[in-house]
């Protein structure tokens, strides 16, 4: 019988990056790219557990064909995100989970892919193999929600809330894939898929110029590195803590309210309380880099 328990061992390289590399390295960037792209992939292995399942169970006249292109990601934004791991604020044990995780995935696909190239519809033999493959493809499913519970909560603390709401809707997803429900796909082999609702809000600007914190013990002086649609960056002397609440003084008599949410020795990255336009100062005075 098929085992889907995740091989470390044979799963994705997870070399640490050298501590040259590392320092160097925007980890809320990288971070919200990890996400993307684990979102999509849990979208793709959704869609492929419930066409497999349907297609084996009603004996369908169509073939995953057409879902092909599905399998041919190469998870090469995960492998280096997962290189940064610290970071990006994951522990060792999660960057292992997802690693592994990924591993699995890659040989799932290369399991699938024969079945793929078929137009006509599947003989009873064809479809006897695919079975076994289809609820690898749902054991999977349940692995991937696993994934995503455990990053609900890194997600929440560092992105803007629609990735978490898109977390928690995949993980639905997931599960109702797993549990072999196949309501989502019609006779004719099309699926109706959940819609995300996030992608990324603004690219994120270099700025570096002086800024001023407003701290209930006083304020303190340092350096605004960078700014998005829903957050900054800063660099500061002053030791501050995740959840803490800040008013970042950015001259011209204004104030930025956030909250922060990563923290990298004297970097810290910030969530904005009420998100800038697309047309604001701060994106006017950043520099190409």
């Amino acid at each position: 019988m098929f085992d889907i328990a995740f091989d470390t061992d044979k799963s994705l390289d997870m070399q640490a990056a050298p501590a040259s590399e590392s320092s160097s390295v925007d980890g809320g960037l990288l971070f919200e790219a990890l996400v993307c792209d684990l979102h999509w992939t849990m979208l793709h292995i959704g869609t492929l557990a419930g066409l497999s399942t349907a297609c084996v169970e009603t004996k369908a006249t169509w073939t995953l064909r057409p879902w092909r292109h599905l399998t041919h990601d190469s998870a090469a934004i995960v492998h280096l995100a997962l290189r940064y791991h610290p970071q990006l604020g994951l522990s060792s044990t999660l960057a292992q989970e997802i690693t592994a995780f990924e591993g699995t995935l890659s040989g799932l696909k290369t399991l699938t892919r024969p079945l793929m190239a078929e137009k006509q519809t599947y003989t009873a033999s064809q479809r006897l193999a695919l079975a076994p493959i289809a609820t690898k493809w749902r054991e999977l499913c349940r692995g991937g929600a696993h994934v995503l519970q455990s990053l609900q909560s890194p997600v929440t603390q560092q992105l803007f809330i629609a990735y978490a709401l898109d977390g928690r809707m995949l993980t639905d997803f997931l599960r109702e894939a797993a549990a072999g429900h196949t309501q989502r796909v019609s006779p004719w082999g099309e699926i109706t898929l959940p819609t995300l609702k996030q992608r990324r809000r603004t690219a994120r600007a270099v700025v570096e110029r002086a800024c001023r914190l407003i701290l209930p013990d006083g304020d303190v002086r340092a350096s605004l590195l960078d700014v998005s649609g829903d957050g900054v960056g800063i660099s500061c002397k002053k030791q501050l803590t995740n959840g803490q609440m800040i008013d970042i003084d950015v001259g011209a008599n204004r104030l930025l309210q956030a909250k922060v949410v990563r923290c990298d020795g004297e970097t810290y990255g910030l969530r904005l309380t009420t998100p800038l336009r697309r047309d604001d100062p701060l994106f006017g005075i950043s520099r190409a880099g």
